[in-house]
């Protein structure tokens, strides 16, 4: 198993100690897992496009 060392913010640290014990692994799984189905999706959705680089870089430098 991949570990994942997450660094965080003083202000949030100050937060944890007013939370009962909780189990963050869980937490991150779970809000991983939302993550990559969300990408898993866009993925997908991005496949089936018609739009090419070509369309992209017109639709960029017109500004729509």
């Amino acid at each position: 198993m991949a570990e994942v060392v997450v660094k965080i913010p003083d202000d949030l640290t100050e937060e944890f100690k007013d939370v009962k014990p909780v189990f963050w692994q869980l937490i991150v799984d779970r809000t991983i897992n939302e993550e990559l189905a969300r990408l898993r999706m866009l993925k997908q959705i991005v496949s089936r496009s018609k739009l090419t680089k070509k369309d992209d870089a017109a639709t960029t430098t017109t500004g729509t």
